[in-house]
């Protein structure tokens, strides 16, 4: 008897101490489920907004002329702009497409383009301060600023324009590397061999002289040693029938190195130049004319 009374007891007092793990145990998951609904009422961690930059990474280097890509992870935000800065100055907005400066935060990377120039132009050759800034374009306090990385001026992508798919932008580009190589023959062949006169409705016309002679064309640039086309950008024709037609219109920017020193374009050995060119009927692009105004 005695020792069934002890059983008794030992029994009951291992059935309380379940009870009560039980219990500790419901109040640990009630209070886990009043912190879930917290924080799911409050929505603190899921509609919290911020932006991180992944790319460029902090130390990369990069040339003028190369592509730089901007990557970025966001959260809350529907459009970002970008801002680069250079040793602390800002120098504006990444223009995604022509006047637009926002861009779908989803998107999460833009390949920028550094402009040839963009440090170079100051007078450095290179600048290890390079900084940029992602931020949301319709809550700008919602930004993050890149550690610092390098555009550099110098190298193979120095002053020059990089190679494009676009037939006409690569007929000026072979034009100037023709002539820079002394392949002089090759590239007069770029240029258009007659005389084109357009006439409108209107009655007006414009016209494209007639080719120059081989050796008079070959007089007037034989002196130039090497060439570099620093800056090549399509720029609208002034007349919308040229348009239709299929002429199009470019502005370049021209370095080159003379034989004869005395001979240069300016001061600092650069010149802008119009090109007209026109595709013909055996589908080669060649200049209707190079001059110093559109």
């Amino acid at each position: 008897m005695h020792n069934n009374l002890k059983n008794l007891g030992a029994e009951g007092t291992q059935r309380e101490e379940v009870v009560r793990w039980v219990g500790l145990l419901f109040i640990f998951l009630g209070l886990t489920c009043l912190i879930f609904l917290f924080d799911c009422g409050t929505g603190s961690a899921a509609e919290q907004k911020g932006i991180e930059i992944i790319r460029p990474a902090s130390g990369a280097v990069y040339e003028e002329g190369e592509i730089c890509p901007i990557e970025w992870a966001a959260k809350g935000v529907e459009r970002v702009s970008i801002a680069v800065a250079v040793g602390g100055k800002d120098r504006g907005l990444l223009e995604f497409s022509d006047g637009e400066y926002a861009l779908d935060a989803r998107k999460g990377l833009w390949e920028w383009t550094i402009p040839i120039g963009f440090v170079t132009s100051y007078g450095l050759k290179e600048s290890h301060n390079v900084r940029v800034m992602v931020f949301d374009a319709d809550d700008p306090k919602t930004s993050v600023v890149s550690d610092y990385f390098t555009i550099k001026g110098e190298g193979k992508n120095s002053e020059k324009v990089t190679k494009t798919d676009d037939d006409f932008m690569q007929a000026i580009q072979s034009y100037y590397d023709l002539i820079g190589e002394g392949k002089y023959r090759e590239a007069f062949e770029l240029i258009f061999p007659e005389k084109l006169t357009l006439s409108f409705v209107d009655g007006s016309s414009v016209s494209f002289g007639t080719r120059q002679d081989y050796y008079q064309w070959l007089n007037e640039i034989k002196n130039i040693k090497s060439t570099n086309l620093v800056n090549l950008k399509e720029v609208p024709v002034p007349d919308r029938e040229l348009a239709m037609l299929g002429i199009r219109c470019f502005q370049v920017t021209l370095k080159a190195d003379y034989k004869d020193k005395r001979q240069s374009l300016d001061f600092s050995g650069a010149a802008t130049y119009f090109i007209y060119l026109v595709k013909g009927s055996d589908g080669k692009v060649r200049i209707l004319s190079i001059g110093t105004g559109p």
